[in-house]
């Protein structure tokens, strides 16, 4: 194998440092590069920004990088160990964060590493330094809101199912409910602070909304499946705002392709190793240009794509 890719469970990292420093140390004339990755979650879209980083990074440098993956399960206490134990291994290059709370973690303790983003959609939140840059996924939510008008034209109210504890979600839910209000839509808020309310929350929207909209939110997206299948038996369209939901049977989005933001995140890191970057770090938006649609739930719902929808991808097979 090219690129040394080590993924670490959370509940075994301390125990397992040990053995990765030795490894890397009886190893070491293989490899110019260590990258540490750090995952705030496992979910569709961040294991895609993951694979895509990683892709990008093996094809670019064979035998010259190693890459150690830390995945903190969605544990905030987990993220700053992670943080802490990757700013202070010298043998790391390179940080590669993945989504706001791991982005977040990492920038409090170290200043002097570069350190790529991506799957953040709002990258003040992290505060600004020179060694941080990357890939944000903030979306055009008024391009979302008129795809969602051509393919429901009988949109009277919006279910805004997002978690509350997420400062991403709470900026996307704001201008929503702008725009949503701009367009002569009503809408219903449905926050959640756990996983588990998610059943119960998404069954509400559907009985008071005629379509589901879901932000680019990790606690939504590693409960999309049990959405999907709320909103596939209650008849209701519902909408999100990456890509890979879609796959997972939700009825379109114009949103992020996180194999894609990882990919060009790892271009950007390529950079950084190389040292075409000394000074800023480029920060640039991911492209969210093309509408993705399920075709079976498209069917199931019984809607049409209307002519004047353009620049669309049929996601085709079963919803999940």
């Amino acid at each position: 194998m090219n690129i040394k890719i080590i993924t670490i469970p959370v509940c075994i990292l301390a125990g397992i440092s040990l053995v990765i420093a030795i490894g890397n140390r009886n190893h070491s004339h293989q490899y110019q590069y260590t990258i540490g990755i750090i995952q705030t979650a496992s979910h569709p879209a961040l294991d895609a920004a993951r694979e895509g980083f990683v892709a990008t990074i093996k094809k670019a440098m064979p035998n010259t990088v190693n890459i150690v993956v830390h995945n903190a399960q969605g544990s905030i206490t987990n993220l700053h160990a992670i943080a802490q134990r990757c700013s202070q291994d010298k043998r790391v290059n390179l940080i590669y964060a993945i989504a706001t709370p791991a982005a977040q973690a990492i920038a409090t303790v170290e200043k002097t590493k570069p350190i790529i983003i991506a799957a953040v959609t709002d990258p003040t939140i992290i505060g600004s330094q020179q060694n941080l840059g990357g890939v944000t996924d903030a979306i055009n939510i008024d391009k979302q809101i008129e795809m969602m008008m051509l393919l429901t034209p009988s949109l009277q109210t919006v279910g805004l199912l997002y978690s509350t504890g997420e400062p991403n979600s709470l900026k996307q839910i704001d201008l929503m409910k702008t725009r949503l209000a701009q367009n002569n839509i009503d809408y219903v808020e449905v926050g959640i602070t756990h996983e588990s309310d998610l059943p119960l929350a998404a069954a509400t929207a559907c009985r008071k909304a005629d379509a589901l909209l879901c932000p680019t939110d990790n606690t939504i997206a590693s409960g999309m499946p049990i959405i999907v299948k709320i909103a596939r038996d209650h008849n209701k369209p519902l909408y999100a705002c990456h890509n890979q939901a879609v796959e997972q049977g939700a009825l379109a989005s114009r949103g992020v392709d996180y194999t894609q933001c990882g990919a060009h995140a790892g271009a950007i890191a390529l950079e950084c190793l190389t040292a075409k970057h000394t000074n800023v770090i480029p920060l640039v938006n991911a492209n969210c240009h093309i509408t993705h649609i399920n075709s079976t739930t498209l069917n199931h719902l019984g809607l049409p794509i209307p002519a004047s929808l353009t620049d669309y991808h049929l996601v085709q097979g079963e919803a999940k």
